[in-house]
């Protein structure tokens, strides 16, 4: 087997999965990279069926956390 080494392999190679959070807030920025990026990447079958939605507000937050988990 073959093994290339690319940035694009490299970049993918490094994905951790995160699982603690701080209450540091995200600069718009940054933010916004992240979902371009997140638009950009392929989907299952190439369907497209996603929605992103940004929720800043804490008590917001909480009442999504009650109602996604039920």
């Amino acid at each position: 087997m073959t093994t290339y080494k690319t940035a694009v392999t490299d970049t993918l190679n490094q994905h951790t999965t995160i699982r603690s959070f701080t209450d540091e807030p995200v600069a718009d920025e940054m933010l916004n990279a992240a979902l371009n990026a997140a638009r950009r990447s392929p989907t299952s079958s190439n369907m497209q069926t996603y929605s992103m939605i940004v929720v800043r507000d804490a008590e917001m937050k909480k009442k999504l956390v009650v109602f996604y988990n039920h």
